[in-house]
């Protein structure tokens, strides 16, 4: 998807109203995922899991001041060396393998 990390926050699929147009696409990214992009500059926007009530968003798609504060780390036993993240902030230990 990014060949990288990705900073996402998430709601509640009832409390959120998407306005699509011919700029965004879905596209089914496995039998229970589907990602939004933005087809004119293909920015990922959304990730869709089917079995879940939320829509994750990127976080990076809102206006300063965005309000959000890191969560947590994902599938952080597969960080690469580079990859640095404050001592406070909470790791999820799985792997996505």
């Amino acid at each position: 998807m990014s060949g990288h990390f990705w900073a996402a926050t998430s709601t509640y699929r009832d409390c959120i109203d998407i306005r699509q147009d011919d700029s965004l696409r879905w596209f089914q990214s496995s039998k229970e995922v589907e990602r939004g992009f933005c087809v004119l500059c293909g920015s990922s926007l959304f990730w869709n899991h089917a079995e879940k009530n939320t829509l994750s968003i990127a976080a990076g798609a809102f206006d300063k001041p965005t309000g959000l504060d890191t969560g947590a780390h994902i599938f952080f036993d597969d960080a690469s060396d580079y990859y640095q993240v404050h001592p406070d902030e909470k790791k999820i230990r799985g792997s996505s393998s």
